[in-house]
């Protein structure tokens, strides 16, 4: 199914998201300059980076939401700027840090809304979708809170709800704004575990910003440090996340431990 949507936006399963020469900012700050950014299926990329360097606006910026200074965005092959809002919804898939119901909706249909950007014109969900939106929220673990009111739902849930919302759209890259946020140690474990596994058999890719440094190093293959002044870093996981790096990308300095299980960093 996957390949024959790709084929169906007319795009390169070569390079999902793409940037070039790309230079963003937020006020007086640099998110990054000049960026070249390549995210292939099957790929999990992390955003690292203090507080206030732009992460989010990075993101938002790589979903079409805001517009870059300079340089160009690809989705699936295609500039941004040509694909309509549906091509880009079915393209990309973006989690919000935090998210508010503006109306009062049942887990079921915030999960539901995840089918729209695949819905014709004032088409109803079909019993395909139905089926979509339930697996989705049988992944997460929230098939018996369909009736309940999003409202009601404490804030792991309703991260877990919005991240079924997502599975249930379906997109080629997911773009994640902290996904562990409100999670517990069991659920932020379970989720990217998820979410890993959706990359890897599907060939989808995956941009998260995580302040967690060690989910990153267990949950992505490539990570993005930004500065912010500009500056960024990128590679694979093993080379970019050292001591020295870190140090320099928190202010602080950190301390690696080589396990069996992995490399894992605490502050000094």
């Amino acid at each position: 199914y996957f390949s024959w949507r790709v084929r169906a936006l007319g795009c390169s399963v070569t390079t999902l998201l793409e940037t070039r020469a790309l230079s963003t900012r937020i006020g007086a700050t640099c998110v990054c300059r000049d960026l070249n950014l390549r995210v292939q299926p099957g790929t999990r990329w992390g955003v690292l980076g203090t507080n206030g360097v732009g992460k989010t606006t990075l993101l938002h910026t790589l979903a079409g939401l805001r517009a870059p200074m300079t340089g160009d965005i690809f989705l699936t092959g295609k500039s941004i700027a040509a694909l309509s809002r549906r091509e880009r919804a079915q393209a990309c898939g973006l989690l919000f840090q935090d998210s508010d119901d503006a109306f009062p909706t049942t887990v079921w249909e915030s999960v539901l809304l995840g089918r729209h950007p695949h819905l014709q014109a004032w088409a109803w969900e079909s019993t395909e979708d139905e089926k979509i939106a339930l697996k989705a929220l049988r992944a997460v673990g929230l098939s018996h809170m369909r009736t309940r009111l999003s409202s009601t739902l404490s804030g792991g849930e309703r991260r877990r709800m919005a991240l079924a919302a997502l599975l249930a759209q379906d997109p080629a890259i997911f773009l994640l704004d902290e996904p562990a946020n409100h999670l517990d140690m069991h659920h932020q474990v379970a989720v990217l575990e998820l979410l890993s596994a959706q990359v890897r058999e599907q060939s989808k890719a995956l941009v998260m910003v995580l302040h967690d440094i060690n989910l990153a190093a267990r949950f992505c293959d490539a990570v993005l440090l930004l500065f912010g002044d500009g500056e960024t870093v990128q590679g694979p996981v093993q080379e970019v996340m050292t001591a020295e790096n870190l140090h320099r990308l928190y202010r602080h300095k950190i301390t690696s431990v080589e396990t069996a299980d992995g490399r894992f960093f605490y502050p000094a």
